[in-house]
């Protein structure tokens, strides 16, 4: 019977043992080990109360770590001190202050002082000894509760991490990869628990530096460490009722932090309305926020409705505004198109210089708007713009690089508008020619089988009245062979002179 008793705890023993691998920190193993080896031997009173102690040893090395973060905790730690030094038990007193501060909550604090309870009885040799399995159900409860929990900062830490957020410009560098790199840190230290109360006690804050010119850095700061915390954590620290309260109590730094698509498709449909509306209204005096749309509709997050605002609103703009705005090409395509067909170089100037410094963003247009794109700087060179002519300059000297559709556009416009009528544009077509001499054969065979085409399709042209441009239009035939293939075309569309 001795023997079937030693054999029951030397499994269960084993079983203990395999707690060992739960607990984080190495300093709270010593005592649990204890335990085990308690248990091992048969030492089940000593087993359970090492059990414990290693609990509480716990919960004391945890107030010691937020002590260098939290006066709250530091002064726990001050009255476990006065009390040891008094020579007065601190177990009950560390266990609720697990409580209050929020190491455990409620269920676990009457799971672990019955834990305490117990060992309490267990510690006169006159009581009632531990079963084995009731070792192992304290060993369950105080790994689980505390011993593998790691140590989390809580209001205290928040609060003084505000402070220097937000008032210390040093503090972090100013860049967004700082501020995410430091915020994936604090996240691993902090208490879950706390997160929506910091959200709430930063956004509120950071909402009122909005307009603070001077405190500019504060206010991305505040973007990028929020923005990220959603990031990681979800939206769903907050309901689609809590965020469109939020929405409405902090407009101006909600709208930069929900400006990701990711956190944006997730906040509920009111508090996108809300925060939409709220950017339409600032982009008044903002015009770089209409960016923020641009990406929702880029991402699909976005009703159309507020995509035939959004490009209504687009039109609407001033050159000076459109430009500042830093849409894409994409976006102000319509209204480039617009500008460059005004006559006026005092819009078309800006506008080409515009696609100019977004001339790796033509790939992103379809080829027809690239051709048309093409069509009117090339028209809008041959009335004399001179950031249109420069343009093609810089293509020629090999400064920029045009899409083959857009040097169609541009050799089009030379020979036929865009109701098919042939008619000569000859000012800056050498330059043209010269590009297009520079292709590969088979991109110069693509751009000159659109042309014929066009031809093709176009009015038969009156050759006395279009003499003198017909002339200087052939004379292009001794400086490329490839040049005979328009001649060709042209021959046949022309009623001769």
């Amino acid at each position: 019977m001795k023997l079937s008793q030693e054999s029951s705890i030397s499994k269960d023993a084993i079983i203990l043992d395999n707690y060992l691998n739960e607990i984080i920190h190495e300093e709270d193993k010593t005592l649990f080990l204890e335990a085990c080896k308690s248990a091992s031997a048969g030492a089940l009173r000593g087993s359970y109360i090492m059990i414990w102690l290693s609990c509480a040893e716990s919960i004391k090395r945890k107030f010691n770590e937020m002590a260098q973060y939290d006066g709250k905790a530091g002064k726990i730690v001050g009255e476990i001190r006065k009390k040891e030094g008094e020579h007065r038990s601190i177990d009950k007193y560390i266990l609720e202050k697990a409580r209050d501060y929020g190491f455990v909550s409620q269920m676990q604090f009457d799971e672990l002082n019955h834990i305490y309870s117990m060992r309490c009885k267990y510690a006169h040799p006159y009581e009632q000894s531990p079963t084995v399995k009731g070792i192992i159900y304290a060993a369950d409860l105080v790994v689980r509760h505390v011993l593998s929990r790691p140590t989390k900062l809580r209001h205290g830490y928040g609060q003084r991490l505000l402070e220097k957020l937000l008032t210390n410009k040093t503090y972090l560098g100013d860049y967004e990869k700082s501020v995410i790199k430091f915020t994936k840190t604090v996240l691993n230290k902090i208490d879950d628990s706390i997160l929506g109360w910091l959200l709430n006690e930063y956004l509120e804050r950071l909402n009122e530096l909005y307009r603070e010119k001077e405190k500019e850095i504060f206010f991305r700061r505040g973007v990028y460490f929020c923005r990220e915390v959603l990031k990681i954590k979800e939206v769903e620290l907050f309901s689609e009722d809590e965020w469109h309260e939020h929405v409405n109590s902090y407009p101006y730094i909600l709208m930069h932090i929900c400006s990701d698509a990711c956190i944006f498709k997730k906040i509920g449909l009111r508090a996108q309305e809300s925060i939409v509306t709220t950017i339409f209204e600032e982009s008044n005096s903002n015009v770089r926020l209409l960016k923020i749309i641009e990406n929702f509709l880029n991402e699909n997050v976005l009703d159309e409705r507020y995509g035939k605002l959004f490009r209504e609103k687009v039109l609407s703009l001033d050159v000076k505004e459109m430009i500042a705005s830093e849409l894409s090409l994409k976006t102000c395509f319509d209204f480039v198109i617009k500008s460059l067909k005004s006559y006026d170089w005092y819009i078309q100037n800006p506008i080409v210089d515009y696609v100019m410094r977004k001339n790796n963003e033509i790939i992103n247009l379809d080829e027809g708007e690239q051709e048309e794109l093409g069509r009117n700087i090339y028209q809008s060179a041959e009335g004399s713009a001179n950031s249109s002519i420069r343009y093609i300059n810089n293509i020629k000297d090999k400064k920029i690089v045009a899409s083959i559709s857009m040097l169609t556009g541009m050799l089009l416009e030379a020979f036929v508008n865009e109701k098919n009528i042939i008619r000569f544009k000859y000012n800056y077509l050498s330059d043209i020619l010269i590009i297009i001499n520079n292709l590969s054969e088979d991109d110069r065979g693509y751009i000159l089988d659109k042309l014929c085409n066009s031809i093709e399709n176009g009015d038969v042209l009156d050759g006395r009245s279009a003499s003198n441009d017909i002339n200087k239009i052939y004379l292009f035939k001794y400086q490329y062979i490839w040049f005979e293939k328009i001649i060709n075309k042209l021959d046949s569309k022309i009623i001769p002179f």
